[in-house]
């Protein structure tokens, strides 16, 4: 990428990066988070799961539950 197109990124980065609260210490919450599956219905979350190291995913037979999928993905 270009100078400008960098500093685009790291402007926008910036912006939207968590912010920690006035006096807090380490690392915002948000910024621990690296991924996560979460099923949702409108307003609801119906399941949510956060990865605590990278490959950490969740039991499909409880997400496909939350979705009331019935049976396995091919």
């Amino acid at each position: 990428m270009s100078g400008g197109k960098w500093f685009s990124y790291l402007s926008n980065v910036a912006k939207v990066a968590p912010q920690a609260e006035a006096g807090a210490k380490g690392v915002p919450e948000g910024v621990r988070v690296l991924g996560g599956t979460y099923v949702i219905d409108g307003g609801n979350v119906l399941f949510s799961h956060q990865d605590v190291v990278p490959g950490a995913t969740p039991d499909l037979d409880e997400v496909f539950a939350a979705a009331r999928i019935q049976g396995k993905p091919m």
